[in-house]
């Protein structure tokens, strides 16, 4: 995967309900393999955008993986 450049990025708030967000806090603090929650939630969506592209592919990434 390439390296994204943040400040070049535009950014939006989302609201995460208090217990998800708790749920987050506690993997960090005993798996600290992400600095923090932002980080976190960023890669968790990262991994579900992947899966959803893998399980259900458009029409134009069918096109791309038969060339």
């Amino acid at each position: 995967m390439s390296t994204i450049d943040a400040s070049r990025l535009e950014w939006k708030q989302v609201r995460i309900p208090k217990q998800l967000l708790k749920d987050v806090r506690s993997i960090i603090r005993e798996h600290p393999l992400w600095l923090n929650e932002p980080d976190f939630i960023r890669d968790a969506l990262r991994e579900k955008i992947e899966e959803v592209r893998r399980k259900h592919p458009t029409q134009d990434s069918k096109a791309e993986t038969a060339e």
